[in-house]
């Protein structure tokens, strides 16, 4: 089994926090499982002769000190952050600081050649991670058309969050649904209450959910990948089509 060691960073409030160091152990336990290797921390002069570049993200407070031993390494530097102890803010503030220096993070080089990223809230539970019951990729934000999440949603084709379904029903034909009603079908500031309504095209099931939920309008081309993939979606949709959205908006 590899062996891979990680700078591991943890702010000085919580650096001896038991449940903090159990989390972290726990955390990369987990990941080492998942990529059939070892990971564990490692002091500076180790991890500079590794030459690889993972830092642990593993609480807030670190961005001083990771501007501090970046350099004992070459970048592209790897980055693991975890959802408690403000670790992911930690992680955008250290990218910022990255973007500054004239780096790129893999998050922007993915949105730029239109790879697919999703955020993963607990990434040691794999119930969390985005896992398509089919073969046909999730959707994400990058599948809507820009600034639609400000748009009035009512009778529109619209984009569940897949953190919205259980697992066993992860796939993009679960993910596009028809808004037919609801006080948060309306944009921003348009309503007391953000609750949408939700018609599937092809079950004929029924939903209410926070707008919050929705990632926007898809994009003509997401539509189409749609109807090719499930060509039951062809006649669902027909009356809420890209082709008639013009229309719709009238």
């Amino acid at each position: 089994m590899e062996k891979i060691g990680v700078y591991q960073l943890a702010g000085d409030i919580n650096r001896t926090d038991p449940m903090l160091v159990a989390c972290c152990q726990n955390y990369l336990g987990r990941l080492g499982r998942a990529l059939d290797a070892e990971l564990r921390p490692v002091e500076e002069d180790v991890f500079r002769e590794q030459g690889l570049p993972v830092f642990f993200l593993a609480s807030g407070g670190i961005a001083g000190t990771f501007r501090d031993v970046c350099r004992c390494v070459e970048g592209p530097y790897i980055l693991l952050t975890t959802s408690g102890w403000n670790s992911l803010p930690a992680s955008m503030e250290i990218l910022a600081y990255l973007h500054e220096q004239g780096m790129q993070g893999e998050i922007d080089f993915a949105q730029e050649h239109g790879i697919r990223t999703y955020f993963v809230p607990y990434p040691t539970l794999k119930e969390y991670y985005p896992v398509s019951t089919d073969e046909v990729p999730l959707l994400n934000g990058q599948d809507c058309r820009e600034g639609s999440r400000e748009e009035n949603y009512m009778d529109r084709l619209v984009v569940l969050r897949l953190e919205s379904l259980k697992p066993e029903y992860r796939n993009a034909r679960n993910q596009l649904w028809i808004a037919t009603h609801g006080p948060g079908c309306e944009g921003k500031g348009g309503s007391f209450s953000d609750t949408v309504h939700l018609y599937h095209p092809i079950d004929k099931d029924h939903m209410a959910v926070s707008r919050t939920e929705l990632l926007g309008i898809p994009k003509e081309e997401t539509v189409e990948m749609l109807k090719n993939a499930y060509p039951e979606f062809v006649s669902g949709i027909a009356k809420y089509g890209q082709e008639e959205e013009e229309e719709l908006c009238l």
